[in-house]
């Protein structure tokens, strides 16, 4: 009986301290996104065709409040090939984009719109209360890639 109730005081320390730290953890992610100062960090990509892909080298997608810096891999297929071989992946840096977001019970949601690179971009990402987030991209020559990973703290 003794144990029972070490254990289930154990139970209820720990959970309250678990709480604070979530607590903590989601403030201060909502305020990385909110201020629009975070690194999405990817880990896996989800190409329309094909399975999911480990990614063994850190690739980003940055938000700031004046610049988003993309620099990620792309596996689809390309309607226009580029003339240029170094300009493989998604990669581009953008002062010029609109940056919606929603806040939902255990999300947020965020639309960026680019509108100064060579393609324009429509890029969703999804971010959870816990950090992991889910970002999609969208161009007008390519088919669409998902990337799973999380959000980081920004410059």
């Amino acid at each position: 009986m003794k144990n029972i109730i070490i254990t289930a005081g154990l139970f209820v320390i720990t959970s309250c301290g678990t709480s604070s730290i979530d607590t903590a953890k989601m403030e201060a992610l909502a305020q990385m996104v909110e201020s629009r100062n975070y690194v999405f960090v990817a880990e896996y990509a989800y190409p329309m065709n094909g399975r999911s892909i480990y990614l063994t080298s850190e690739y980003t997608f940055a938000v700031s409040q004046d610049t988003i810096t993309a620099y990620l891999p792309y596996f689809g297929r390309a309607y226009v090939a580029p003339i240029d071989p170094d300009e493989g992946g998604i990669q581009f840096k953008s002062n010029n984009f609109r940056y919606d977001i929603t806040k939902k019970k255990n999300n947020w949601e965020v639309m960026i719109k680019t509108k100064s690179v060579q393609r324009n971009y429509q890029i969703s990402l999804n971010i959870g209360t816990t950090g992991n987030a889910t970002l999609n991209i969208t161009s007008n020559d390519r088919q669409s890639i998902s990337f799973n990973g999380y959000i980081d703290k920004g410059k």
